[in-house]
């Protein structure tokens, strides 16, 4: 995990519940990680999701710019929730082309899972390029296979996911581990907050989000 995606300054804990039997919750606010023990049959997986949250988090504007230049998830899943389930569901579908689940069976070869899980979940590729570039993955045993048809899907969204591959690379230490993310900002706080209600499926906070927006500016201003 912490070859792939940068894990907060809170860090990962495993708890033996979580509210709502949910598997993990990212607590953006403090940029750490809770992963139910009952969770650990798919923990990577989870991790990677919480942690892709973390990064949400600390640029929200850089990957709403990014979401929208994606087609909407399949409705059936988990994914479809929201824009920021939408960019955390990318990096745990990425790693499932990679690690499956024991006991999965798959339906076809990787490049097949890989369409499968780009039409389930839309940038799944761009995550899976990432991963493909960390030494963690060097020496994958589908890393050939995979490129070349990751590299088809995700070039309608590179412009977008490059200056999120800066954040990413920019946390990078010697050995391909990452300086973990801080507690977001006053700013970054309350821009996520307003991103994720401008994309919420309730029309009641889509109305809402507007509101918050003179919160942002002034934070911006007040350099916070």
């Amino acid at each position: 995990m912490d070859q792939l995606l940068p894990d907060g300054i809170g860090r990962t804990h495993y708890v033996l519940e979580l509210p709502d039997s949910v598997s993990g919750v990212a607590y953006q606010d403090v940029a750490a990680i809770a992963i139910a023990m009952v969770a650990l049959s798919d923990g990577e997986a989870v991790e990677l999701h919480e942690r892709a949250h973390l990064l949400h988090a600390a640029i929200p504007e850089a990957v709403h710019r990014l979401i929208a230049t994606l087609p909407a998830p399949d409705e059936s899943a988990y994914a479809a929730t929201n824009a920021g389930e939408h960019f955390a569901e990318r990096a745990s579908s990425a790693w499932s082309l990679l690690r499956p689940i024991v006991g999965y069976c798959p339906i076809g070869g990787p490049a097949e899972m890989l369409q499968v899980a780009e039409e389930r979940v839309p940038g799944t590729a761009l995550f899976l390029l990432w991963y493909l570039d960390q030494e963690a993955f060097s020496a994958h045993p589908d890393r050939a296979i995979l490129r070349g048809p990751a590299e088809t899907f995700a070039a309608p969204s590179l412009a977008p996911w490059r200056p999120i591959r800066a954040v990413l690379r920019s946390q990078h230490l010697a050995g391909g581990h990452f300086t973990p993310w801080p507690t977001p900002g006053v700013r970054a706080t309350l821009a996520l907050g307003y991103q994720r209600d401008r994309q919420s499926t309730s029309p009641l906070l889509r109305w809402a989000a507007p509101l918050q927006l003179p919160a942002v500016v002034v934070a911006g201003w007040l350099g916070q």
